[in-house]
């Protein structure tokens, strides 16, 4: 199971103006400064969610793949009949 990052300081912050430029010094203000961290929590937490969301019951199987039916087929689709490895 993958691990959430706590953010419950209350803050999501202010998202900065365009042109905010790093390389030339720029320092985000503390509530810019929440925004980035905001969104950067919000960005692990649903990518681990999502990764959860793979095996649910945590029992080592996949427990439901969107894309292919199996190794060799996707939508019903032959990918390698023949096992050669080559589509």
């Amino acid at each position: 199971m993958a691990d959430s990052i706590d953010h419950s300081h209350g803050s999501t912050g202010a998202q900065p103006p365009d042109g905010l430029n790093f390389g030339t010094g720029d320092f985000p203000d503390p509530e810019m400064f929440d925004w980035f961290w905001n969104q950067t929590v919000t960005a692990v937490n649903n990518h681990a969610d999502q990764l959860d969301a793979i095996d649910a019951d945590a029992d080592g199987k996949v427990d439901q793949a969107e894309v292919a039916d199996s190794a060799t087929s996707y939508k019903g689709n032959d990918i390698d009949s023949d096992g050669d490895g080559k589509v």
